[in-house]
């Protein structure tokens, strides 16, 4: 049963079956969902690389064994696998995932489905969140240093630390930029491109658990609470109630919706609405408050509200509404107003609501010249002269020579 609230529709994928104690996962271009699974040691299991199909079945890839043998060069499923934490896939096909038990990184070949270990780490190494673009793959080892590492999948070696200092956290958008947690509870992302300087970016929230970028550039974080926050803007996120529980690991699929995984090993589904319109600003005037906005792809209206506080914007505006300015002048000058606006698509999914602004609108004074300003008279015009005085706002200029005035 689906859950819709905020804007996003959430179903369960997964709760129990093959899949438990789920941590890392990744969506490839059908919709098929891999999920890094610990050992069930109530059945005697080793932990397990499952597969889980847009119809919800489930398949062991790697792992998921009653025997503690390693195999290598043999059958993925006949592999013993300890504690694997999160798994991707390249191109090719090709499956990828590192097992901080014993610190190892493992390649299963997308045609043979063989085996083998990829990459040369020693046993200190914790393979945390991993990620692929192009010929590389992208790993954070979760010890004491946190070390993003870089390995090539032709020639992996040892790979190369890039960066140190990050949490477990990890994705790459589609012009390879990457994003990755910061090991700190000050809730910062570390966003690295191919080219040009890297940037430190406050998410709003204290202490990233996992990311992911949609296609749509969208970017989208966990904190160990019940919620997935989306990215505004620096120190800005949107707040969606999803797992009812703490929320892990997360991954992005290939139309934008977002995979979620609990504590308790379920993982949740999410489409998301509209976002709510981006650069939302209010201008006072004289009994009138212009309010305007960013234009939202897909939506099919915007409902806009007032309230006499920020925490209570309740009062509707307009609904349906479809340009992106609007003027209210219902006010009264000297009264501070508080707005805020959602958008709506073509599924009546309604977004969050934007951070309330406020706006006191004022009447301009009228000001005479023997009290608070001087004029230079020239021909045919008057330089108006600013005043000294404390008075503020806009300035009316009053004058009965039609020639000047």
């Amino acid at each position: 049963m689906g859950i819709t609230s905020y804007g996003q529709t959430v179903t369960t994928l997964a709760d129990g079956g093959e899949v438990f104690g789920a941590k890392g996962m990744f969506v490839d271009g059908a919709g098929n969902v891999y999920v890094a699974c610990e050992a069930k040691m109530f059945q005697n299991k080793t932990g397990a690389i499952v597969k889980i199909k847009p119809d919800g079945t489930q398949e062991v890839v790697a792992g998921g064994v009653t025997h503690q043998q390693e195999n290598l060069n043999g059958p993925a499923t006949n592999c013993a696998l300890d504690r694997p934490f999160d798994v991707v896939l390249d191109a090719a096909g090709n499956l990828y995932f590192g097992c901080y038990g014993n610190g190892k990184i493992y390649k299963v070949d997308a045609v043979t489905k063989i085996i083998t270990v990829f990459g040369t780490t020693s046993s200190s190494f914790m393979p945390g969140g991993i990620a692929v673009y192009g010929n590389n793959l992208y790993i954070i080892s979760s010890n004491v240093n946190s070390n993003l590492y870089r390995f090539s999948l032709s020639n992996p070696g040892s790979g190369t630390i890039i960066k140190a200092g990050l949490g477990r956290g990890i994705d790459i958008d589609n012009q390879g930029t990457i994003y990755v947690s910061k090991y700190s509870g000050a809730g910062n992302y570390f966003k690295i491109p191919v080219s040009g300087p890297e940037q430190e970016i406050s998410s709003g929230q204290t202490f990233i658990h996992d990311l992911t970028v949609a296609p749509s550039g969208d970017l989208y974080f966990t904190r160990q609470n019940a919620n997935v926050f989306k990215y505004i803007s620096p120190g800005v996120s949107e707040a969606y109630p999803v797992t009812g529980s703490s929320g892990y690991e997360m991954a992005s699929g290939p139309n934008n919706e977002v995979y979620v995984s609990n504590s308790a090993g379920r993982i949740y589904k999410v489409v998301f609405g509209p976002s709510a319109p981006a650069n939302f600003a209010a201008t006072a005037a004289d009994t009138k408050v212009d309010l305007s906005w960013n234009a939202v792809t897909g939506a099919t209206g915007y409902t806009i509200y007032r309230g006499a506080s920020a925490a209570n914007t309740t009062d509707v505006l307009a609904t349906a509404y479809t340009g992106t300015s609007y003027t209210d002048n219902a006010v009264v000058n000297g009264t501070t107003y508080y707005y805020s606006i959602t958008t709506t698509d073509a599924l009546n999914r309604v977004s969050a609501k934007a951070t309330a602004i406020s706006a006191t609108p004022l009447a301009a004074p009228i000001i005479t010249a023997n009290s608070d300003l001087s004029a230079n008279v020239g021909d045919a015009a008057i330089t108006i002269i600013t005043p000294t005085s404390t008075s503020t706002g806009a300035f009316t200029y009053v004058s009965n020579n039609t020639a000047v005035a």
